[in-house]
């Protein structure tokens, strides 16, 4: 039932022969499920015992061109603040560009576009993606996120958005600017 549902829900399609083995090594994880069945798609299918989640995730993320895999760290950064205008902000790239790349994931999987236009990832592609940003990259990351909710600041968004703006200079090693969106 979980394999039609993905074939429905994502166009995933994998030969019925490769269903139980799909369905095995996955041992009930939706997303894993997804993953395999995508990638017996793209690749003739392999029996790799050793074969995980993480792993699979790895490769994926190995596969993104550096563009995605920016947004991606952006997306992970913003948490519930993403939005596509934020990461234009943030981009600096025009919004057909942006749009474009987010379909794009959202395609592929590794991205969400949730109610009221917020962008998310699943934790296991956020874990994959924070754990590969170099501290130099997350840090400049964090301070032009934290710039980009600005804005939003100034016209008077609440306090989370404060918040998660102060968490974002504080990553980025601004102390000063920090103390004074939690203030």
């Amino acid at each position: 039932a979980l394999v039609e549902a993905f074939r429905r829900a994502h166009a995933v399609t994998p030969a019925r022969h490769d269903e139980c083995k799909l369905t095995s090594i996955a041992g009930g994880n939706p997303l894993f499920l997804k993953e395999l069945a995508a990638r017996s798609q793209r690749a003739p299918y392999s029996t790799d015992g050793s074969l995980t989640l993480g792993r699979l995730i790895e490769q994926r993320c190995a596969k993104l061109s550096s563009r995605e895999l920016r947004l991606l760290r952006i997306v992970s950064l913003l948490g519930p603040l993403a939005t596509i205008p934020r990461l234009y902000g943030v981009l600096g790239l025009s919004s057909s560009t942006i749009a474009e790349d987010v379909e794009s994931l959202e395609r592929d999987g590794l991205l969400s576009l949730e109610e009221l236009g917020v962008l998310s990832l699943h934790e296991c592609w956020r874990d994959a993606i924070e754990s590969d940003t170099p501290p130099a990259t997350r840090s400049a990351l964090a301070y032009d996120c934290a710039n980009a909710l600005r804005g939003a600041v100034e016209s008077g968004a609440g306090f989370d958005v404060e918040w998660h703006q102060g968490r974002l200079y504080s990553m980025a090693g601004d102390a000063q600017a920090a103390i004074a969106c939690y203030r």
